[in-house]
């Protein structure tokens, strides 16, 4: 996190203003990631998720700098799911126009997408958790040295105390603690990022 950035209030503030480049580059740096996974979850294809996170992106810069966000109404991330969820019907809508237009068929080509509002609220909670938790991590990497990262590591692949004990040279005792400092460290990391991307 950038020392000047205190909320994420304030990054939004930031963002609206259109010639903070700084901020737009904080914004996209901690969200395209998440909007990149979304759209390939909705079967959007390998070859425009960049295009469509791009315009996405676009879209919540230009709806934040037109104040068509309200803080008062809805969390950001709730209405920027609308904009994702907006953007990829809108997409689809054009491609099946192109698709409707080449095959000169009445049917349109459609895909996949939740349309259901509770079952995309599902979705983007289950990826968000996963992108907070990824982010943590790799912010709370440089923190550690020796083993502690290692055994995090082989934790999360699955591998007993045991194996971790005997491939790190380690005493058992040493892996729970080391195990447990890197826990320790990974939640109070998801829990500042939560307070400062979820308002």
């Amino acid at each position: 996190m950038s020392d000047d950035w205190t909320t994420r209030q304030t990054l939004l503030m930031r963002v609206k203003n259109q010639d903070d480049e700084q901020a737009w580059n904080e914004f996209v740096s901690y969200y395209r990631t998440f909007i990149k996974v979304i759209l390939k979850y909705l079967h959007v294809s390998e070859n425009d998720v960049e295009d469509l996170s791009q315009e996405v992106l676009l879209k919540i810069w230009k709806g934040l700098a037109k104040l068509n966000y309200d803080s008062e109404k809805a969390r950001f991330r709730t209405w920027m799911n609308k904009v994702i969820r907006n953007a990829v019907i809108d997409f689809q809508r054009s491609r099946n126009r192109k698709v409707k237009t080449v095959n000169n068929q009445n049917e349109f080509y459609t895909d996949n997408f939740p349309l259901d509002n509770d079952e995309f609220s599902k979705i983007i909670d289950k990826e968000w958790r996963a992108h907070i938790t990824n982010l943590a991590l790799e912010n709370i990497r440089s923190s550690f040295n020796g083993n502690a990262m290692s055994v995090f590591d082989m934790c999360l692949d699955g591998l007993p105390t045991k194996s971790i004990a005997e491939k790190l040279d380690l005493a058992e005792a040493s892996v729970y603690k080391l195990r447990r400092r890197v826990e320790e460290k990974l939640i109070q990391e998801i829990k500042l990022l939560k307070s400062e991307l979820e308002f």
